[in-house]
């Protein structure tokens, strides 16, 4: 249950920070001031990355991957690969509007 909400949250903050208007003065002035950072809120796999190593230290009950002090990088993958999957079927579920 924590992974489907881990990805769940990943997702939502994800989507947030890349494309929402709550977040348009701060991504804009952030864009104007750091070109990396720029780079990461505008695309939904970079911006995935970091939000899922983020995450995973505030979200505890988080399966052990056994790989010691480096779990964070794989929860990072993880997010930006689940993000990327939802997004997809997202756009593709959204293709059939008329």
């Amino acid at each position: 249950m924590s992974l489907i909400i881990f990805i769940l949250a990943c997702w939502g903050l994800t989507h947030i920070l890349v494309v929402g208007t709550i977040f348009d003065s701060p991504r804009d002035w952030i864009t104007i001031k750091s070109e990396f950072l720029g780079k990461m809120l505008s695309c939904h796999q970079c911006c995935s990355f970091w939000v899922g190593m983020a995450m995973s230290f505030l979200i505890k009950d988080l399966p052990d991957i056994s790989l010691g002090s480096f779990d964070f990088i794989f929860w990072g993958l993880i997010s930006s690969g689940a993000v990327c999957l939802l997004k997809a079927l997202n756009y593709f579920l959204f293709s059939f509007k008329e």
